[in-house]
């Protein structure tokens, strides 16, 4: 078996073309993958789109919609040799409800690979097949959220229990009377996390649903066995009591759900493999106006060696108008069981009175290959872990993110936006959260770069020794939000309270004992300039408003809704044409 590892001097200039085979690595839960394989027909998303199409395609499919017919539901996709694929949707006029399975070719001049794809896209908004003529001056305010929420699939988790349904329920449940309590941070000044909000929600107990056996495929169901007074603003004396117990605290009522305060999520770790959970979910974003959805695929049984999904969902209560999904390069460790890649949304910005507005956004989601801290006990040996074919292999899938990107997003001029959990630790220094880490400049560098090509490349590559690589071309100008906002790298994982002497982790309930006190950023929301355009996308960020979004929350034994933080933003559009 050969293995071919890639160094920091080589790695930015790989070519998709090369060979790597990558070991596969013993596993001590084979229990629980030989259940997975044993029930894996049972959970595989079926489609309910009948697909008419020439079978020599190949090319990416544009989407359009057609509502010719007022008896049927069609959407036709064209490609560039005017080859028309029709999907005759069962449902209402006006109203779309698909769930796409084809397979995508990519054109010959993109060098990643989008592998067949099962994409879900889900709606129940009427679409207006009429131009509106509304002119409003006033700009479209979104608020984005990225979120590492982290429910994997069942048997999988980190500690004795992760309280997946609970936390899923806190998310996302309009029926729980949400109150949250704002401050400024949550550390003391000159603390590693003191620019991290202190957002604490407390919901009504007495409302949560009663968590059933097997809950995986079983929904929670309303609590009936507690009878408490409720006032007539419908909210119990008890939990009134538990507000009232923070003195001095004042908390605000949310309309919805904890998460329905934004307009475009994009969730990673909330697999659909073996599980319901992800189902349910996106059932009840519906009722919080999450009418879009777009999911990773579930891999194919018995045609690939990936076992679950990629765990990627974008909620969204924008129109989403076109969707594709490129599978990655297999990761490695637990990695190589999840078919991790990314998933691009274009999102029709709608405006405040709800017609169709003229702005779009290219929003891509992702979660790369991760790597790991080193086990207390190879601490104590005085080792540590090695994560080199871990890095080579997120090497890999920024390239082929990088082309991904670059070939969704050439035929226009809109923002390109990247969103969600990319594995790479911002922070150069944890004493110093303001300079930037190695991996991470290199991680600008690969996404904002592509390879020189040419006989001269192998030159060019020696030339290129130095970190972050500046070769090739340049293709993006990227802006970290998140650090541009608030002027460093706040941790997203493993936060601490406390000096950094005295300091103790923040969260035990959810995060893995190795990660206790890591302090890492690695979540992250890039707004992608293109360098050759003469227009730019940057007027439509609100700077100033990037944040991290910790969660906390009271009453259970977790403190915060997951390991991770999320981090979110503010966008603005101008839909004054149409």
């Amino acid at each position: 078996m050969i293995i071919n590892k890639l160094n920091s001097s080589s790695s930015f200039f790989y070519k998709h073309n090369c060979r790597t085979i990558i070991p596969i690595p013993r596993f001590n839960y084979s229990t629980i993958i030989l259940f997975y394989l044993l029930v894996f027909y049972f959970f595989q998303n079926g489609s309910c789109t009948s697909i008419v199409a020439d079978k020599t395609c190949s090319h990416p499919l544009n989407y359009s919609a057609s509502n010719n017919n007022s008896n049927s539901n069609t959407i036709t996709k064209r490609d560039n040799n005017s080859r028309v694929l029709t999907l005759q949707h069962h449902q209402p006029p006006c109203y779309i409800h698909s769930n796409l399975s084809h397979t995508t070719t990519p054109s010959s001049s993109y060098k990643g690979r989008m592998n067949e794809s099962n994409i879900s896209i889900s709606s129940e908004s009427p679409i207006s097949s009429s131009s509106s003529s509304v002119s409003d001056s006033s700009p479209t305010t979104v608020r984005l959220l990225t979120y590492n929420v982290f429910v994997r699939p069942p048997g999988i988790k980190n500690n004795h229990n992760d309280y997946k349904d609970e936390r899923l329920e806190c998310m996302i449940s309009s029926d729980l009377n949400a109150h949250k309590l704002d401050k400024l941070t949550s550390s003391p000044k000159g603390t590693t996390s003191s620019v991290v909000p202190f957002s604490l929600y407390v919901v009504d107990k007495d409302r949560f649903p009663s968590i059933p056996y097997l809950s995986p495929w079983r929904s929670p169901r309303p609590n009936h066995h507690h009878h408490h007074h409720t006032h007539a603003n419908g909210s119990s004396s008890s939990f009134e009591q538990e507000l009232e117990s923070h003195s001095g605290k004042s908390f605000s009522k949310l309309d919805g759900s904890i998460l329905g305060q934004f307009d475009i999520i994009c969730l990673q770790e909330l697999f659909s493999a073996f599980s319901f959970r992800q189902k349910r979910f996106i059932e009840k974003a519906k009722k919080q106006n999450f009418l879009y959805s777009a999911t990773s695929p579930l891999p194919r049984l018995l045609r690939t060696t990936f076992l679950v999904d990629g765990g990627i969902v974008v909620l969204s209560k924008h129109p989403i108008v076109k969707t594709e999904y490129l599978q990655f390069k297999q990761g490695v460790d637990s990695d190589m069981l999840a078919s991790k890649g990314a998933l691009y949304t274009k999102i029709q910005i709608t405006r405040d009175d709800g017609t169709p507005g003229s702005e779009y956004i290219h929003l891509f989601s992702t979660h790369l290959q991760a790597s790991y801290n080193p086990s207390q006990e190879q601490l104590q040996k005085g080792g540590g872990r090695d994560n080199q074919m871990n890095d080579s292999v997120r090497t890999i899938q920024l390239n082929q993110l990088r082309d991904f990107i670059i070939e969704m997003t050439k035929s226009d001029s809109y923002p390109v936006i990247l969103a969600g959990d990319l594995n790479v630790d911002g922070k150069g220094s944890k004493t110093d959260p303001t300079k930037d880490s190695k991996e991470y400049q290199e991680m600008i560098a690969y996404l904002s770069r592509v390879p020189p090509t040419g006989d001269d490349e192998p030159q060019q590559q020696q030339q290129q020794q130095a970190t972050p690589p500046q070769g090739g071309k340049k293709v993006y100008k990227i802006a970290d939000l998140l650090k541009e906002d608030v002027g460093c790298h706040p941790a997203t994982v493993g936060d601490t309270i406390g000096l950094a002497q005295n300091s103790i982790p923040r969260e035990t309930c959810l995060t893995h004992p190795n990660d206790y006190g890591c302090l890492k950023r690695l979540d992250y929301i890039f707004l992608m300039d293109r360098v050759n355009d003469t227009t730019t996308t940057d007027e439509c960020r609100v700077k100033g408003t990037t944040k991290v979004e910790p969660f906390f929350i009271e009453g259970f034994p977790f403190t915060q809704l997951s390991d991770h933080y999320g981090v979110s933003t503010n966008l603005q559009f101008y839909n004054n044409q149409q």
